[in-house]
C-alpha cells in the first residue's frame, strides 16, 4: 500500500494504465497470466482515500523474492507504468524504462510497503497456478466429444 504522487496528471496517468492492464487481462493475454507471469493466482489494484493512496494484492506461487524476480525479469516496464505513480517507487524514465531495473531499489521499496496479511485463503491447497491450468485442460479433454489426433496426443501428454 502506497500514497500516489498528486496532481491531475499522476491521477490520469494511473488510471488510464489500470484500465489498459484490465481491458488487456481480459481480452489479450490468456487466462491465467499477468504478462509472462504464470504463477500468479489473483491480483488486483484498489484506490483508497480519494484516489489518493493505493493498495495491490495478488495470491501468488512460491517465495516473495521469486514473486518480485518474476516482476522484475518478465514484466518489469508494466510494473514500472504502474508503481512510478507511486511516492517512493524507484526514478523512471518515459514511465517505462529504468525503475525496477535497480533491483535493490525496487526490492526495498515494495517491502517497506508491503502490509502483513491478517487473512489468506487458498482453495486448492498444494496445488500451483500452473498446476490448476493443466488440471482444467485435462477436465476439458474428459468433457470434449470429439478431438483430432494431434490434440488428443496433447491431452494424453498432460497426464
Amino acid at each position: 500500500m502506497g500514497s500516489l504522487k498528486p496532481g491531475l496528471v499522476r491521477l490520469l496517468t494511473i488510471t488510464g494504465v489500470l484500465t489498459t492492464v484490465n481491458w488487456a487481462a481480459r481480452h489479450i493475454t490468456p487466462r491465467g497470466h499477468l504478462g509472462r507471469i504464470r504463477t500468479i493466482h489473483f491480483a488486483r489494484w484498489v484506490f483508497l482515500d480519494g484516489k489518493k493512496r493505493m493498495v495491490f494484492f495478488s495470491n501468488y506461487d512460491g517465495t516473495v523474492e521469486s514473486y518480485m524476480d518474476d516482476f522484475i525479469n518478465k514484466t518489469g516496464f508494466g510494473l514500472n507504468a504502474v508503481f512510478s505513480n507511486g511516492i517512493g517507487y524507484p526514478r523512471t524514465n518515459w514511465l517505462v524504462l529504468d525503475g525496477c531495473q535497480d533491483e535493490q531499489k525496487y526490492k526495498d521499496f515494495l517491502r517497506r510497503h508491503t502490509l502483513p496479511t491478517q487473512v489468506w485463503y487458498k482453495a486448492y491447497l498444494g496445488l500451483t497456478a500452473i498446476d490448476l491450468e493443466r488440471n482444467t485442460r485435462i477436465r476439458q479433454g474428459l468433457e470434449s466429444t470429439s478431438m483430432s489426433d494431434q490434440e488428443a496426443r496433447e491431452w494424453v501428454a498432460l497426464l
